[in-house]
This record gives structure tokens, C-alpha cells and sequence, in this order.
């Protein structure tokens, strides 16, 4: 397993050598987005901030490369991270006038800023702002990439997303298949985006009442996850958390029951002791025994 306390120590080690040996910014800035990196891979979300800051001081008067545009967008993330999302939407912002200046109309790094910019928007409640960016983005994505490609699929998804939080589910659902099924093109078999998709393409059916279509999905997800994990998964585990939940909805109540008691079973060989997974799915299972308990007690009364 790597070890980032290890690299970061190194990291630190290089960048007092770097210093007394180079007068130019360049080494510095690279040596010390590494640092930053590996802060935010170990939650030091501050820290990581607090040396993209040295960067963003090192490099303002000189703004005008694609590389300073990925630097604004790193430290937007790591504000996302803290939950501070104005200024998160600030560095975002400010990326995409970089890539403006400096690339063509069409090129995909400004499709993904404007993606960049609508995740903001969505934390910050701004849902039609949003919805305007990722149309925008999928707009330049469909110019840039002839077909089926991987973004536009994306995109397609983000739409989605946007659309069930303005509680737009119909065309949530649209949306939600139309990215299912240029996944299914792009990726056949197995796949973890097409066992993403089938489960966005679940909850909305779920949210739309129709239930039965929502289960099929949901077992398609399970099934595909189930030939991508050979072993205990957390993801598997959840699929079979909504099988059940579906089923439960329905009235199949032994079914859900068994969906649970497979998914509490799973998490507890992956989670041994006091896990808030495993806490969950103990809810799920007494909440369903003791549904069905009631039913079968219920019909023996009225026999």
C-alpha cells in the first residue's frame, strides 16, 4: 500500500533542497501542488489549502497557461471538501475565464469547467444554474466527440441528476436512459458505469411510482456488480439493500427480508464489530421481520 505520510515527508525533504536551488517558480509550484495533493488524500483539507494558497501567490501575476486553470480547479475542490462552496464557485469561475482565453470555443476543458462550475451551484441550491452549465458542457461535449463517448455519457447523467433535484422526474428518466444505454454501447458486459446507471435509472423509476421497473434495474445493478466483485463488496451489499427496499415497497416481504439478511451478513464479513453500515442494515432486517411477523400473525387472526 503507498504510504503518503512517507511521500509527503520527501516531498517536504525536496522542496527545502528545490529552494536553494532553483530562483524560477516552476520547480517550486510543481513540488508544492504534490504537497497539496497528498494533504488532501489524507483529509488535511486546511493544510492543502494553505499551500495551494503559496501556489496561487507564487503564480497571480503570471496567469496564462491550461495548467494554471487545473491549479484553480484543485483548490476550488478542496474548498468544495471544507463546505465552502462560494468560494469554491469563485476558482471555478475563474478556471473557465483561463481556458476561454487561452482554447478554442469547443475544446472539452472548457466543457468540463462548466461541469466543474455547476457542482457549486448544486451544493449551493442553484439547481437551474446548474442545469444551464451541464447543457452547456454536454452542447460543446457532442460538438467535440463524434458518437458515443464516456462525457457525453456523463453529461447525460449530470443533466439527470439536476433534473430529479428540481424534481424534474420525467425528464430525469430520459436523461438516466439515455446515459444507460451509451454506456451499454460503449462498455459491453460488466461494467461500474453501467451498474451506476442502472441504479440512477432505479430511483427514478422509484420516484416516479413505478416500481417494477425500478426492481428490474435494481437486480440489474446487483447482477453486474455481483460479476464485477468476486468477493464481499460495500457495493454489492447496497444493491442488495435497494432490491430489498424495492421489494419491500412492493409487498414482497419474504423477498425483501432475505435481501436483507444477505446484505447484513455481507457487511458484517466486511465490517467486524460496530459499523454504521451494519447498524443500518440491523434496522432494515427488524424493521422487515417485524412487518412480516405482524402480517403472518395478522392473517392467522383473521383465518
Amino acid at each position: 500500500m503507498f504510504n503518503y505520510q512517507s511521500a509527503l515527508y520527501y516531498f517536504n525533504c525536496g522542496l527545502l533542497i528545490g529552494r536553494q536551488l532553483f530562483e524560477d517558480h516552476t520547480f517550486l509550484t510543481r513540488s508544492l501542488n504534490n504537497m497539496a495533493v497528498l494533504y488532501d488524500l489524507l483529509g488535511r483539507q486546511d493544510d492543502a489549502l494553505s499551500v495551494y494558497q503559496q501556489i496561487f501567490q507564487l503564480r497571480q501575476q503570471q496567469f496564462s497557461h491550461p495548467d494554471d486553470a487545473n491549479l484553480l480547479n484543485n483548490i476550488a475542490t478542496t474548498y468544495s471538501r471544507l463546505g465552502r462552496h462560494e468560494e469554491a464557485l469563485s476558482m471555478h469561475q475563474n478556471a473557465l475565464q483561463i481556458r476561454q482565453q487561452l482554447l478554442p470555443e469547443n475544446h472539452p476543458s472548457i466543457a468540463k469547467s462548466l461541469n466543474n462550475i455547476a457542482l457549486p451551484y448544486s451544493e449551493l441550491g442553484r439547481h437551474e444554474d446548474a442545469l444551464l452549465m451541464h447543457k452547456m458542457a454536454i452542447q460543446i461535449r457532442q460538438q467535440s466527440f463524434s458518437g458515443d463517448h464516456p462525457d457525453v455519457a456523463t453529461s447525460f447523467n449530470n443533466i439527470a441528476v439536476t433534473y430529479s433535484e428540481l424534481g424534474h422526474h420525467v425528464e430525469a428518466l430520459n436523461m438516466h436512459l439515455q446515459s444507460l444505454k451509451m454506456r451499454q454501447r460503449l462498455f459491453p458486459g460488466a461494467h461500474p458505469f453501467t451498474a451506476i446507471s442502472f441504479s440512477f435509472v432505479a430511483s427514478t423509476y422509484a420516484k416516479l411510482g413505478h416500481h417494477e421497473e425500478a426492481l428490474f434495474m435494481h437486480q440489474q445493478a446487483l447482477m453486474t456488480k455481483q460479476q464485477l466483485f468476486l468477493c464481499d463488496s460495500a457495493d454489492v451489499a447496497d444493491s442488495l439493500c435497494n432490491v430489498g427496499t424495492t421489494f419491500h415497497t412492493l409487498g414482497r416481504h419474504e423477498e425483501a427480508l432475505s435481501m436483507y439478511q444477505q446484505a447484513l451478513q455481507m457487511l458484517q464479513r466486511l465490517f467486524p464489530g460496530n459499523h454504521p453500515d451494519v447498524a443500518i442494515s440491523l434496522a432494515n432486517l427488524f424493521t422487515e421481520g417485524t412487518d412480516l411477523i405482524c402480517r403472518l400473525t395478522l392473517s392467522t387472526l383473521f383465518y
